[in-house]
């Protein structure tokens, strides 16, 4: 599926999925639209004392992302305070830390962006006196909310921001519980497509990513009958990977109602507990 496919069959779902996610938008939304303004963090909640550690020859870095080597020059110090991946490559004897220059090919300039913007946040910000996620719902005022979640988690990733990316799945398992299913019969296609197109979007050798299938999954077959199912999987057809799950996920639901087949059912929660997230309930 092309990139401005994607965007177009999201754009469509877009109202759906956001309808109970808290902030109230027009589903045709600018993503300069403007948030609300949140209160200034409390002095005592400010941690600046990094700004003044030893930064070397040079205090800044060159990052060049995606295909067109979009640049940003940013604080040494603010991309080395939480990144593994940047007290790495800046710190050690590697060719980025003897040029100042980091060249990310694979990581689109728009996801950079906001970790820059968000890694900023997060290097100021004494975290341990927050009461409240580095990462916030209005991070995202934009049209496909969906993949931006999993695409930029996926930046944290493979950033090694371990904290950036533990926020940025909250988020996503908040807004995703909280999401309402189409109200009208013809939004079902670009419902069951969103659904499928982000679950592809994932790595399932990858263990938190294999989570966030899963999760994917459960949601999809709480919010779908079998019956609209049944209606709609044909849109599904190429889908493979999705539709398996789907099909298991639907067969466990339908065992732990079934007093019979219930021991069965947990036997294979069990066996699939490494990917599972435990707390989500399935019976």
């Amino acid at each position: 599926m092309s990139t401005e496919s994607a965007a177009n069959m999201e754009d469509e779902v877009e109202k759906d999925i956001n309808d109970t996610s808290g902030v109230a938008e027009d589903s045709n939304a600018s993503t300069a639209a403007v948030a609300p303004k949140k209160p200034r963090p409390r002095i005592d909640t400010v941690d600046v004392d990094w700004l003044f550690s030893d930064q070397g020859d040079s205090p800044f870095v060159t990052i060049k992302c995606g295909d067109d080597h979009k640049s940003f020059v940013v604080l040494k110090s603010i991309l080395t305070r939480n990144s593994d991946f940047f007290q790495k490559c800046l710190n050690e004897p590697w060719t980025e830390s003897r040029s100042s220059t980091v060249h990310l090919p694979d990581v689109k300039p728009e996801y950079m962006e906001l970790y820059l913007r968000l890694a900023t946040r997060q290097a100021l910000l004494n975290t341990a006196l927050q009461t409240e996620s580095l990462v916030q719902l209005h991070d995202f005022l934009c049209n496909n909310r969906l993949v931006h979640f999993l695409m930029f988690y996926k930046t944290c990733d493979y950033l090694q921001n371990r904290e950036l990316a533990k926020g940025v799945q909250d988020l996503f398992f908040e807004f995703m519980r909280n999401h309402t299913s189409p109200k009208v019969e013809e939004r079902w296609k670009p419902y069951f497509q969103t659904f499928a197109h982000c679950f592809d979007l994932l790595e399932p050798g990858h263990t938190i990513q294999r989570r966030l299938q899963r999760f994917l999954v459960k949601i999809f077959c709480d919010r779908v009958s079998s019956e609209i199912y049944f209606t709609h999987c044909k849109v599904l057809k190429n889908r493979h990977a999705f539709v398996f799950e789907v099909t298991q996920q639907f067969a466990l639901n339908a065992m732990w109602k079934d007093a019979s087949t219930k021991a069965k059912a947990d036997k294979h929660k069990t066996q699939r507990m490494s990917v599972d997230d435990d707390s989500e309930a399935e019976e």
